[in-house]
């Protein structure tokens, strides 16, 4: 939800706490979840966009 901004104001700082909330209480897809938002932010930042 807010890392997509469906419904909310999009916030990737809130969609990583809820990510690793979830990940953390042991839902694999919240693991995922967090490691994709974490990996498209280091292609990003290799690419200086």
């Amino acid at each position: 939800m807010y890392a997509s901004g469906d419904g909310v104001k999009q916030d990737e700082s809130k969609a990583k706490e809820f990510y690793k909330k979830a990940c953390d209480g042991g839902s694999s897809e919240g693991c995922v979840s967090l490691e994709m938002l974490n990996s498209a932010n280091k292609v990003f930042n290799l690419l200086g966009t």
